[in-house]
């Protein structure tokens, strides 16, 4: 007996239903047009080549389970297009590498990952430059962070993080209570957002733009926790972030005031990862914004 679900067999189903288009229900043409979206999403995906994303659509129509069942086909494409399945891979990668897990802590898996995004938030993302997925790790300080980059150099002469004393506050000892996956601007080196920033402005002015900014499209910006884990990634790969005098403005962190802006970057001369501050009365040239989405992981 033939197997349904083989892609000869949707083949033979497509030709069918394109031939006799004028006397198919609504049902049907909703369904061939589902065959055909999927037939090129599995296309796709199998083109990449890579062994994550390959048997995400093992046959046409038919979902895995990798994919979040639970949500709408429109969610799972997006979710296809920024690559976050990969991405979670990738971070799984770096929590081992770093030794981020505590004992007995179990990382929430893919499909509960995805529950902390909405579509709205994927939309937003696609807008990123070189967007990519990062976590919070539930049970570890921003100081567990830094002594993981310490303690698991991956940089040739790579010396330790410098961290400034605004960052010594009572956030800085603090285990986060729960898993967060976040969205970030992930490049190297970050662009000046167009949209809204001016490097040859203040940073208090810059600033208030980023914050008018992220009020209307519903994003949020950068802190300690999310910079030393997109850093670690970087690192981990040998590419750190902001090597070559660029910063990254933190303007999400507990630690900004109206005297003090945070920033963070790779201090190319000492080798090393920096946590540092500005003053928000002048002009930092070379200081970046990066935008996220996302949040607490629910049940994780």
């Amino acid at each position: 007996m033939s197997n349904p679900n083989t892609p000869d067999n949707h083949d033979a189903l497509l030709d069918s239903l394109a031939a006799n288009l004028k006397n198919l229900t609504p049902e049907q043409l909703t369904r061939l047009a589902q065959l055909g979206e999927s037939a090129k999403i599995a296309a796709t995906t199998r083109s990449k080549g890579n062994g994550i994303l390959s048997s995400a659509y093992r046959t046409p129509g038919i979902v895995s389970p990798a994919i979040i069942s639970s949500e709408s086909p429109e969610f799972r494409e997006l979710a296809e297009q920024l690559r976050l399945e990969e991405g979670y891979a990738r971070e799984m990668e770096k929590q081992r590498t770093f030794q981020l897990l505590s004992v007995g802590e179990k990382a929430p898996n893919f499909s509960q990952v995805m529950k902390a995004f909405t579509p709205e938030m994927l939309v937003a993302a696609q807008g990123f430059q070189n967007p990519m997925l990062t976590f919070s790790t539930k049970g570890r300080s921003f100081n567990d962070l830094v002594a993981a980059m310490d303690a698991h150099k991956t940089i040739p002469d790579q010396e330790d993080a410098y961290v400034s004393g605004i960052y010594n506050d009572d956030q800085a000892e603090r285990p986060l209570e729960t898993w967060g996956a976040y969205i970030v601007d992930g490049p190297r080196e970050m662009d000046v957002i167009r949209d809204f920033d001016d490097e040859t402005l203040i940073l208090r002015e810059r600033l208030k733009r980023f914050a008018d900014y992220k009020k209307a499209n519903g994003l949020k910006g950068m802190d300690r926790w999310k910079y030393a884990q997109l850093m670690m990634q970087a690192i981990k790969n040998g590419r750190p972030l902001d090597h070559d005098w660029t910063w990254t403005m933190l303007d999400s962190d507990p630690a900004l005031s109206t005297s003090l802006v945070p920033f963070a970057f790779w201090s190319p001369s000492n080798r090393r990862v920096n946590f540092d501050s500005g003053h928000p009365g002048y002009g930092y040239g070379g200081v970046r914004l990066r935008r996220s989405v996302g949040g607490d992981v629910p049940n994780a």
